[in-house]
């Protein structure tokens, strides 16, 4: 079941707002909360007095028993913490998922997809690379192609890539992510590019093709239930954000 709870919060007008905030969320019982993650809404509000707009980032448990899913979101400034979160979301698993749970879910509740996630844009792209029946270290190790093929995203200070979505004739669209997203620069100083990449499907199947080699190459990109090519990043030296 999702776990919903009312929590009042201050906006930076100083407003007290209430808001409502999932603590876990089931995908099979609750798909609008899902789709609430996919349409980039999920705890986010608006101040009714200054109007700004503000997103809540807190931890959360996405389950979704049907496609195989476990997940669990940390903010993204747990990155630091990222084995032992790790550890976290792999004795959760077994705990609900094994010793606690009733007979029917462990016979049926093995080979789950888990994974640890750092902020709303992971889990969301988790949920669209599964749903797509593509596999997240392939993913993870096609944006490092794309990243080392291109100057560009080094020169713009792009830390990774997001895959947005998977288009009709199955290319993979993909947006750069910053750790501080650049400022639009005063006219009539030019604004840096947001450059997307759009990579076919054939290009996808040839690294998902040597997927036993990835972890050769790349054995940074996983770490238990973590996948990123974040993980190559030393998040001990990164100001929490």
């Amino acid at each position: 079941m999702s776990i919903t709870r009312t929590e009042r919060v201050t906006c930076s007008c100083g407003t007290p707002v209430e808001v409502v905030v999932a603590d876990s969320l089931n995908a099979g019982r609750h798909p609008h909360l899902k789709q609430a993650i996919l349409d980039r809404t999920l705890h986010a509000f608006t101040c009714g007095v200054c109007g700004q707009r503000f997103v809540i980032e807190k931890d959360l448990l996405f389950f979704d028993f049907e496609r195989k899913q476990f997940f669990c979101m940390y903010p993204r400034r747990d990155r630091a913490r990222e084995a032992a979160c790790s550890g976290e979301v792999k004795r959760a698993y077994q705990r609900w998922m094994g010793e606690h749970a009733p007979q029917f879910i462990i016979a049926d509740g093995r080979d789950f997809l888990v994974r640890a996630c750092f902020g709303y844009e992971e889990l969301r792209e988790k949920i669209v690379i599964d749903d797509a029946g593509l596999a997240d270290l392939v993913v993870e190790a096609l944006k490092i192609d794309i990243l080392n093929a291109d100057p560009w995203f080094r020169d713009a200070g792009v830390m990774t890539l997001r895959l947005d979505r998977v288009l009709p004739a199955g290319e993979l669209r993909l947006v750069p992510e910053w750790l501080v997203p650049p400022e639009p620069a005063p006219a009539p100083v030019p604004v840096i590019e947001r450059r997307v990449a759009t990579v076919s499907r054939a290009i996808y199947d040839e690294i998902d093709a040597r997927f036993d080699d990835i972890l050769v190459t790349h054995p940074e990109l996983a770490g238990g239930a973590h996948v990123s090519m974040l993980r190559l990043v030393s998040w001990l030296d990164v100001p929490p954000g």
